[in-house]
């Protein structure tokens, strides 16, 4: 779901919860990367808070190539905590275990020093994909799944340093990045994004961005993607396992916008495989997609992207959205 709430977002950071919105806090601790002074609000008075959250999905598939993949299953079931330094105001911390599929495995695990406004210094495992749609949490997603090229060019949480600043009208995202915890792999990089708001109002936004990716592979390496569906494990796209990659660059442009109960994402990703023989592979994606909030719910948008809204205990919120992805995996052998 994408969000709702106040378009400006201005006053957001400092207010970004109304008191007793405690469904709607633990939400928000649990999607976003926060500083400590944005944190402090979210708690609502707590030193630190625990949160969690589970996930189904079900797929029938009219495929051919994906016959008796039908089925259910958990998608997701995450816990963690988040909270102060009891001693030292600007320092937070988060760590979340990713439990699904019995896999125990480190989602989150960082420090956050919040230099106020000179931005926010984070240091630990985080989020290591710079783009717009990876940016944004997996509860504000218009779709359960991500998009075909950020599933394919996109990299899980690596142990890392990264700076990320936002004003009104701009952003930026910085990241240094080394091993995944939660595999083998001993990659290492960095990745950048900025965004910039040439229009911003009230009840409505233009956002225009571009990111970039660089990694330096040590072993196998391969891009692939399932049909925007995590319960079949069949990936209809897949460059299959090549050892002789030595780099992987990624760039993205990002233009997205909203309206009052409208949103609407699009995004460009061209992904660059430098081989230890000198030659280079080109692979390209891209989606389109947006979404609307019946009975007047206006969209939420903050620090460069859009966040699910705020819905009353008690009521219902219903979105339209569509979605067209498109990928190409296909360069030379």
């Amino acid at each position: 779901m994408s969000g709702a709430g106040e378009a400006g977002c201005d006053d957001e950071r400092a207010n970004p919860l109304a008191a007793g919105e405690r469904g709607a806090a633990s939400v928000a601790i649990a999607e976003n990367t926060q500083g400590a002074f944005l944190l402090r609000d979210l708690l609502l008075g707590r030193q630190y808070r625990f949160f969690g959250r589970i996930e189904g999905d079900a797929a029938l598939y009219d495929v051919p190539a994906l016959a008796g993949d039908d089925g259910t299953e958990l998608r997701r079931v995450r816990v963690g905590i988040a909270g102060l330094n009891p001693w030292f105001e600007n320092i937070s911390y988060k760590l979340e275990f990713d439990l699904t599929d019995g896999s125990n495995s480190i989602s989150n695990a960082y420090v956050a020093v919040d230099l106020g406004s000179r931005g926010v210094l984070t240091i630990g495992n985080q989020d290591g994909s710079p783009s717009l749609s990876a940016r944004t949490g997996s509860l504000s997603q218009l779709f359960m799944e991500s998009p075909l090229p950020i599933e394919a060019f996109g990299i899980d949480k690596r142990v890392g340093i990264s700076w990320d600043r936002f004003t009104p009208r701009s952003g930026a995202h910085l990241l240094l990045f080394g091993r995944d915890l939660n595999s083998e792999a001993k990659h290492q990089g960095f990745a950048a994004r900025g965004y910039w708001n040439p229009h911003r109002a009230d009840l409505s936004v233009f956002h225009v961005g571009a990111s970039i990716l660089h990694e330096d592979i040590s072993g196998e390496t391969r891009l692939r993607s399932r049909p925007e569906s995590h319960v079949t494990g069949n990936h209809l796209v897949d460059t299959g396992v090549f050892a002789d990659v030595s780099s992987d660059q990624r760039l993205g442009l990002e233009v997205a916008g909203a309206r009052r109960s409208f949103t609407m994402r699009f995004e460009f990703m061209r992904n660059v495989w430098k081989r230890d023989d000198g030659a280079r592979n080109r692979f390209r994606g891209a989606y389109l997609e947006g979404g609307y909030f019946l009975g007047g719910i206006p969209f939420r948008y903050r620090d460069g992207k859009f966040v699910r809204p705020n819905i009353a205990r008690g009521s219902v919120g219903w979105e339209l959205a569509y979605r067209l992805s498109w990928l190409d995996l296909d360069d030379d052998d």
